[in-house]
């Protein structure tokens, strides 16, 4: 009864840690986006395996490093601002990053207690349908 609940608990966790803390984490650390920490650890965990998935994030952060140096060289000569903050039109999300993660936040409380209770309804089902077979095997 409560191992499948355990066991959810544990694969649910497991996923938020995997795809979402782990890669803001690394990606805070090695300056890189947590989408293109996820990017680099599944090409180089494919071509390279184990190894890979532990080298792929600072091989890729040299690289994206590189190309960021090289494009940001280009745009100075050409004149051009540096920084991606300038070239989105004014009140659009980069502006107030603020209010979407509020909001953001918000909507996945709400979803994660929909959520809460479809899983507690669902283990309280499962408990009802055993219960009620021993009851019918016992007598």
């Amino acid at each position: 009864d409560k191992t499948i609940l355990v066991a959810f608990l544990v694969l649910v966790v497991q996923q938020i840690d995997g795809n979402i803390i782990c890669p803001k984490i690394m990606g805070n650390s090695t300056g890189l986006e947590p989408l293109w920490v996820i990017i680099s650890i599944t090409i180089a965990g494919g071509l390279f395996g184990i190894p890979g998935m532990i080298l792929g994030i600072p091989a890729f952060a040299v690289i994206y490093s590189l190309i960021s140096e090289a494009i940001n060289k280009r745009l100075i000569l050409r004149e051009l601002p540096v920084s991606t903050r300038d070239y989105y039109a004014p009140g659009t999300f980069i502006e107030e990053p603020i209010k979407e993660k509020s909001a953001l936040l918000k909507a996945i409380k709400k979803y994660a207690l929909i959520l809460w209770d479809l899983i507690v309804k669902l283990v309280k089902k499962i408990k009802e349908k055993i219960f009620s077979r021993k009851n019918n095997s016992q007598k």
